[in-house]
């Protein structure tokens, strides 16, 4: 190295330690100013009070969903797997649709009985203890992977942009104690209002990156030739990524409507209106993240293909090879595209402890006073559990077959909720679904046992709860007590 690649290095470095310092101080006067508006009550601190409009609920849902993974997880998606990237179009629009549709009612329901988690709004209609519990108990299971590998993408990224300078524990570390010290004081208050800005910067940044990285590669003929010289067996349906393609369209749809902390958001608006506003607005901005995703994951895959151990890093490559100084606007983006997703996660599984778990295991609500304290202080406590799995070998695995697992889990919570728009619905059914389903998911994805079978785990999970909600609740249909 010379002295030259020393010096553009140190500048790099300096200059990202600047910016994050920068950053932090933004999220602490934000944080602050959040805290000092807040009515100190749960509603306020995980619903802001329902009073977000559409460009404050478009901003927020979108960084939520844009999260880490769409710099270091998806594009290592169409590395691996070429032709599985178009799943993502799918994903998108699904999820988008779904939201116009069934999430009016589930803001005007949940508005009226004050529903604040997703697993109260679901169990409230079956009026089902076991309901409330294994919704509440799903939810969690698949937010904590989730929190973990965003965690992890942080880390990753961090540790290749600066070069090894920042090591991957520190990186990761970092985002912790900036996202404990955020959610802590801030509440949902502080998350939305950077969120709105953090979502169209990220979109903006996810543009200039795809243009850049096609003019690296050498334009986008040159992009595709490669692309179709090194992975031509990649770019086509076959035995092997066909149940791949099915297995994430089948979760991941689903997931991006169903993960609690975005159906949580459904409850952070007024009106039904507002609503499909957000989803038409949501989906543009989506679809816009997932083309210039693809154009980076193309560029970068065309330049490295077959030379990196490990694809998460495909993006954070291109610009250490490129354009140095740029990783540290990439590191920079990430803190706050995983910020996004991890403090709203955060929220969300602090709300199904306080607000589920509590009532169900002593039978009444939290006073607001102690409600408000035990939220912020389990959002720490589940923020240190989601870090101690990032820190181990599972964190540093693979990004997107841990995200397929939390999605398949949270899809099984798609019975419940259809049972509140298909009257011969029964609690038998339900339970049945998530029940069976979770066994299959677990059974297909920690054991042997499927081997042989032509399905992945979420697909199979997603068949099983399909098949046992409909035949049970039609065997079921004409002595359903809906109390459990």
């Amino acid at each position: 190295m010379d002295l030259g690649d020393l010096d553009r290095e140190m500048t790099a470095t300096t200059l990202g330690i600047g910016l994050l310092i920068l950053y932090f101080g933004f999220l602490k006067v934000v944080a602050s100013w959040a805290h000092r508006h807040s009515s100190g009550s749960i509603e306020d601190y995980f619903l802001a009070s329902r009073s977000l409009g559409v460009l404050v609920l478009t901003g927020t849902l979108t960084a939520t969903i844009v999260n880490g993974l769409a710099v270091t997880g998806t594009p290592a998606l169409f590395y691996r797997g070429g032709l599985l990237y178009g799943q993502m179009f799918v994903v998108v629009t699904i999820s988008c649709l779904l939201m116009w549709w069934l999430g009016p009612k589930i803001c005007l329901d949940g508005r009226k009985s004050g529903n604040i988690t997703q697993a109260e709004y679901l169990a409230q209609h079956y009026n089902s203890n076991l309901i409330h519990a294994l919704s509440a108990g799903l939810g969690l299971l698949a937010l904590l992977p989730f929190l973990a590998v965003q965690i992890a993408g942080v880390g990753k990224v961090v540790a290749v942009v600066t070069g090894g300078e920042i090591s991957f524990h520190v990186g990761a570390g970092l985002c912790v104690l900036s996202v404990a010290a955020y959610v802590f004081f801030g509440g949902v208050r502080a998350v939305v209002m950077t969120d709105l800005l953090q979502g169209f910067i990220v979109l903006a940044f996810l543009v200039v990156s795809a243009f850049a990285f096609v003019y690296w590669a050498g334009g986008s003929a040159a992009t595709l030739a490669e692309i179709n010289r090194v992975m031509p067996e990649k770019l086509t349906f076959n035995e092997t990524n066909t149940p791949a393609f099915l297995d994430n369209v089948l979760s991941w749809s689903f997931a991006l409507f169903l993960l609690p902390h975005v159906f949580q958001r459904l409850f952070m608006t007024e009106t039904p209106q507002r609503v499909q506003r957000t989803a038409v607005l949501s989906l543009a901005l989506l679809l816009v993240g997932v083309v210039t995703t693809l154009a980076m994951a193309m560029a970068a895959t065309a330049t490295f293909y077959g030379n990196l151990q490990d694809p998460d890093h495909l993006i954070a490559a291109m610009y250490q090879r490129y354009w140095p100084l740029g990783g540290v606007f990439l590191a920079l983006v990430l803190f706050a595209l995983t910020m996004s997703t991890i403090d709203s996660m955060l929220l969300t599984a602090s709300s199904i402890v306080t607000r589920d778990f509590w009532c169900l295991l002593f039978g009444q609500e939290l006073s607001t006073t102690r409600g408000f304290a035990l939220a912020r202080w389990m959002a720490l406590l589940l923020l240190g559990l989601a870090s101690m799995i990032a820190f181990t070998g599972i964190g540093r695995s693979a990004i997107v077959p841990w995200f397929t697992i939390s999605a398949a889990v949270s899809t099984l919570l798609l019975w419940p909720l259809i049972g509140v728009f298909w009257q011969r619905a029964t609690s038998q059914g339900v339970i049945a679904a998530m029940v069976l389903g979770f066994f299959a998911i677990c059974t297909l994805r920690f054991t042997n046992l499927g081997a042989g079978v032509p399905l992945g785990f979420a697909s199979v999970g997603f068949l099983v709860g399909a098949a046992s909600f409909f035949s049970v609740s039609l065997l079921t249909a004409g002595h359903s007590t809906r109390t459990y």
